[in-house]
């Protein structure tokens, strides 16, 4: 079994973008074992290999995705590379003059980077 190495979490349960970069970009990309949810917007990528992986939806439903992804090493790489997770928190939208605590301001903004190792191997 894998481990899951990014999980989200968003109190007000609002619209979260995610983005994952593979670097280098010759060492591969982000695959998923798993369909995209039906909740869950890609912006970017198709989840096979992707370099840069982009989606939109609430922390629930992306964690379905992160759950289950995993490097997908391209043929011949070996050496170290790294999986930057990038997350922008919407806020929440405010109806024009109000008063009820609605809170305006910049986007919240994470990151994390899991650092990879990929040993070579002699092919038979």
């Amino acid at each position: 079994s894998r481990h899951q190495a990014f999980a989200l979490y968003d109190a007000d349960d609002g619209i979260l973008t995610l983005r994952l970069e593979v670097a280098p970009s010759t060492a591969g990309g982000v695959s998923f074992d798993v369909a995209t949810p039906p909740n869950v917007e890609v912006l970017r990528g198709d989840g096979t290999r992707d370099e840069v992986f982009e989606a939109r939806g609430i922390a629930e439903d992306l964690n379905l995705l992160l759950a289950d992804v995993y490097f997908d090493a391209a043929p011949n790489f070996y050496g170290e590379a790294s999986v930057q997770a990038f997350v922008e928190d919407e806020m929440p939208r405010c109806a024009t003059n109000a008063t009820d605590g609605c809170v305006r301001g910049v986007v919240g903004r994470a990151d994390a980077t899991l650092g990879i190792f990929v040993r070579k191997r002699n092919d038979p």
